[in-house]
């Protein structure tokens, strides 16, 4: 579940071949540190802050558990090269 303990992965096409069908994450290399990430459920939306953005060459372990709670969203890239994946970190927002 969103903001509880643990990793909440989400994984997204960044291009289709169908023109606005299935690029949820097509401006995903658009986001910065500290930007805010909305996740809607059902019954609830949780706020998150990016922490972390990240090309990585390996396919990456976003299913691993962490003893925090953290969401990992994560796509091919660069946008129709998918010889990369782009990892982005987010936390829950806390107000200060």
């Amino acid at each position: 579940n969103p903001c509880q303990t643990g990793n909440v992965a989400l994984g997204g096409e960044t291009a289709a071949f169908l023109k606005g069908k299935g690029d949820i994450f097509g401006r995903l290399e658009e986001v910065q540190i500290g930007d805010p990430v909305v996740v809607y459920t059902d019954n609830n939306w949780y706020l998150y802050v990016i922490t972390d953005l990240k090309p990585v060459m390996k396919t990456p372990d976003v299913f691993a558990q962490t003893p925090d709670s953290r969401l990992t969203l994560f796509t091919c890239w660069p946008r129709f090269g998918w010889t990369w994946y782009l990892m982005v970190t987010a936390v829950p927002y806390e107000l200060r």
